[in-house]
């Protein structure tokens, strides 16, 4: 006689995430259907892609069309100033000093013409020299088409080629691509495919050839987190081969401490503008260019300690030249300070090879998969979190102390999400099943 319990199949046993014996590494891609396969594979692409966005965010956004530009990306990741100062580099101005060319006689400056700026420069540089500043940067290009008075063009170049013991930095007289077709539409035609990447084009300033001033370019970047090092131009009229030509930035820094092209970071920031912190504008040294504190050339100056030996920067504040990021809005010139500062003070984040950001976005996502595997979401959200903030600590001390940031670590927390959601899913539907 067949009893029940003869005739009953065997109790069905409950299905494991993760079979025993079996890595989490070859349980990424096992399941019972080619879905699940197909969604480890979608959260480890996410893992590695999505980082890189942010990186180009602003970029896209700035070719955008007007209704995407309104969103300001260095304003809405406010949080990014706030995690490169944690911890115990808080950045400070140790390099430099803003002159402002925007009060008393630098009136002129900010609301005459050119001509009328030129003339306040030509003053002001030998008033300078009596502070001992290790350098000056004048965030400005002298094209000779902005002011026709040669008089006037010709005593600032004077002025400059005179002072032989502190370095001058100008800007380039520089444009781009369609702005230079305009004015010398037969030359730029002449540079051929030399300018098919959009080079930056450089074209002849006041000043004749000789040791004074050095033209650096003062273009910065889209996204003012980074700092600006080198930008591809073509100089014209002449051969129009491209070159990498340095900032007014760079060379700042390079007058500050002659050794800085010797550093082993040297040769990436060719190819690379890393990013850095930036310091507000409040926090710098600023002086007005006025008659109480720069005296005739030859006086004895008043107490300025906050100009000796410094690299300073002159400017002036005009509403066509304000940048608004993470620090808040700050004038071109402040901005070009704050390259300055990064550069000589090391505070410059550098990308890990692209490689590397593939290793370290599998591994982590490998991870996360093996936390999750034991059936348990809410203990595997647990433990994933743990690890990202682990891996948040880790990133933190590596850009601290060496200078290097890993794209990888932000998308791991989307493959938390993810495999979170993935795990509830599957757990439902072992319940509904059994």
């Amino acid at each position: 006689m067949t009893t029940a319990a003869a005739s009953s199949p065997p109790p069905e046993q409950p299905r494991s995430p993760t079979p025993a014996g079996r890595s989490p590494l070859l349980s990424c891609f096992s399941g019972t259907s080619a879905k699940l396969v197909a969604f480890n594979l979608f959260v480890l692409v996410l893992t590695y892609m999505v980082p890189f966005a942010f990186d180009h965010a602003s970029e896209w956004i700035e070719n955008a069309p007007p209704a995407v530009q309104k969103w300001d990306v260095s304003s809405a990741s406010y949080w990014y100033q706030r995690v490169v100062t944690a911890g115990f580099r808080v950045p400070r101005p140790h390099y430099t000093a803003l002159v402002v060319l925007d009060s008393t006689t630098g009136e002129e400056f900010r609301t005459g013409t050119v001509c009328d700026r030129r003339r306040v420069l030509t003053n002001l540089i030998p008033r300078l020299l009596p502070y001992e500043p290790s350098a000056i940067v004048i965030d400005q290009d002298f094209a000779p088409k902005e002011c026709s008075d040669h008089a006037i063009n010709k005593a600032l170049a004077k002025a400059i080629a005179r002072v032989t013991t502190v370095p001058i930095i100008v800007g380039a007289n520089e444009s781009t691509v369609a702005e230079a077709r305009k004015d010398n539409p037969a030359l730029v035609a002449a540079l051929g495919a030399r300018v098919a990447r959009d080079p930056i084009i450089i074209e002849q300033d006041i000043f004749p050839l000789g040791p004074q001033p050095t033209r650096g370019l003062v273009r910065v970047s889209v996204d003012e987190r980074r700092i600006p090092t080198f930008w591809t131009a073509v100089d014209l009229p002449g051969p129009g081969d491209p070159r990498s030509v340095p900032t007014i930035s760079l060379f700042g820094a390079l007058a500050d401490d002659p050794f800085l092209d010797h550093t082993r970071r040297w040769k990436r920031m060719e190819h690379v503008h890393p990013y850095t912190s930036l310091i507000p504008e409040s926090d710098f040294h600023d002086y007005s260019y006025n008659g109480s504190l720069f005296l005739a050339p030859g006086a004895v100056p008043p107490p300025a300690p906050g100009l000796r030996h410094r690299v300073v920067v002159v400017g002036k504040i005009s509403s066509e030249d304000i940048h608004r990021g993470p620090a808040g809005e700050m004038p071109g010139f402040v901005l070009q300070a704050n390259y300055i500062e990064a550069l000589l003070d090391d505070r410059g984040l550098f990308p890990t090879p692209r490689w590397i950001d593939m290793v370290l976005s599998f591994l982590c996502f490998v991870a996360i998969h093996g936390l999750f595997s034991g059936g348990k979401p809410w203990k595997g959200l647990a433990l994933s979190l743990g690890f990202f903030v682990t891996a948040a600590f880790a990133v933190h001390l590596t850009a601290t102390l060496f200078g290097y940031y890993t794209r990888a670590w932000p998308g791991s927390l989307i493959a938390v999400a993810l495999k979170f959601f993935e795990s509830i899913t599957s757990n439902k539907g072992d319940v509904e099943t059994n």
